[in-house]
């Protein structure tokens, strides 16, 4: 219950004041450019899920957007609280599964690269970029994590499978039945994980807070 309260918050906030939802489990890589750009959602495309959208992070630039507006009738309309996913990606993939790519990329201005692909959906005046998959989800969350996280010589690993990733999400969900104690000295230690190296790199502040804190335990 809790889950789809949050995820029916994320629409109506977005479709209110416009602007971008991320889920606090990301590490940002790259300058998110996008956040500021045209719609976008992206998609699972590894794994068992492929072509499946997630709704971790999306983007409608402008309030009481017809594509959410959408969103949130299918949420109400074909609710329920009892299969898991279905309200979230679910949602995302059964209203977006009925767009069509139309022939236009998305490409950055900064590096002039590709960034996604601009879908048209029937019966709106609205278009976004479906965001490929290695940009937000290179990892997928029925991967085993506490290895690819956690184990110190994955670290060159992770860091391949993430070189082209602006928003890296690690599926803190399904971590939790994993004891992870950053203050600890055994193998899951931010300073000797995969996860964790990544984390000093690029949360420099984070990791500096979160070692001041085990410090006064």
């Amino acid at each position: 219950a809790s889950q789809n309260r949050a995820n029916a918050m994320r629409l109506a906030l977005v479709y209110k004041h416009g602007g971008s939802y991320m889920d606090a489990d990301f590490l940002i890589l790259k300058n998110p450019e996008f956040l500021k750009g045209p719609n976008g959602a992206a998609m699972q495309d590894n794994g068992r899920d492929t072509h499946m959208y997630n709704n971790a992070f999306f983007r409608f630039s402008q309030p009481r957007s017809e594509l959410v507006l959408r969103l949130m009738e299918d949420f109400t309309n074909r609710y329920n609280g009892d299969k898991w996913g279905h309200q979230g990606p679910g949602l995302f993939d059964r209203v977006f599964g009925k767009c069509n790519e139309i022939s236009l990329n998305s490409t950055s201005r900064l590096t002039g690269n590709r960034v996604g692909t601009f879908m048209s959906c029937p019966g709106t005046n609205e278009t976004f970029v479906q965001w490929p998959g290695e940009m937000i989800y290179p990892v997928h969350w029925h991967e085993d994590l506490e290895t690819l996280f956690f184990e110190p010589h994955w670290k060159r690993n992770l860091s391949s499978r993430v070189k082209d990733t602006v928003a890296l999400h690690w599926w803190n969900k399904m971590l939790k039945p994993i004891k992870y104690d950053a203050c600890t000295k055994d193998r899951n230690n931010h300073t000797h994980s995969a996860l964790g190296k990544l984390r000093e790199e690029f949360c420099p502040l984070s990791v500096a807070a979160t070692m001041h804190s085990c410090k006064r335990r």
